[in-house]
C-alpha cells in the first residue's frame, strides 16, 4: 500500500509543477546561418584561451617536476601523437619543425627526454624538451590535454 502511495504523490507532484510552468520546454527560436557563425566563433574564441591557459599550467607543472617522457603514442590526427609522461600526464603534440616527431620517438626509446622549459607564443603552447647526450633540445607545440586510459 506504501509503494502504491508513493507513486500517487510523485505523479501528484509532476502535475503540479507543469500547471505551475517548472517543466514547461522551452521554446527554441531559429536562428540565421550567419547568426550562429557569429556566435560559434565567440564561444570558441572563450574557450581556445581557456584551453591555452590550461594547457600552459600543466606544463609548468611538468617543466618544474622535470617529468621524463617515457613514451610517444600515434593518435588518429595527423603529424600528431601522444605524449605520456611518468607522472601519468598525456598531451597530444606535434612537432614544430617537419621530422621533429620521427626524430623524437626515436630518442624516447634509447634516452632519457625531460622537459627543460615551455612557452607560448602563436602557434600555441610550445615544450622545449632535452634529450640525455644531445645538445639541441627538441620543440614540441601542445595541441591539447589527454586523460590517462
Amino acid at each position: 500500500m506504501t509503494t502504491l502511495a508513493v507513486v500517487l504523490a510523485v505523479i501528484g507532484l509532476g502535475i503540479w509543477l507543469l500547471r505551475r510552468g517548472h517543466l514547461a520546454q522551452p521554446r527554441n527560436e531559429i536562428a540565421e546561418p550567419l547568426d550562429l557563425d557569429v556566435r560559434f566563433d565567440a564561444v570558441f574564441a572563450e574557450t581556445v584561451g581557456q584551453r591555452d591557459e590550461l594547457i600552459a599550467s600543466r606544463l609548468d607543472q611538468v617543466v618544474v617536476r622535470q617529468v621524463p617522457v617515457r613514451r610517444l603514442e600515434p593518435v588518429p590526427e595527423l603529424h600528431t601523437v601522444r605524449l605520456c609522461f611518468a607522472d601519468g600526464t598525456r598531451m597530444f603534440g606535434r612537432g614544430a619543425r617537419p621530422g621533429d616527431l620521427g626524430v623524437l620517438s626515436m630518442l624516447v626509446a634509447k634516452h632519457i627526454v625531460s622537459p627543460t622549459r615551455s612557452r607560448r607564443d602563436g602557434a600555441g603552447n610550445h615544450l622545449m624538451l632535452r634529450v640525455e647526450g644531445r645538445r639541441e633540445p627538441v620543440d614540441v607545440v601542445i595541441t591539447g590535454l589527454d586523460q590517462p586510459d
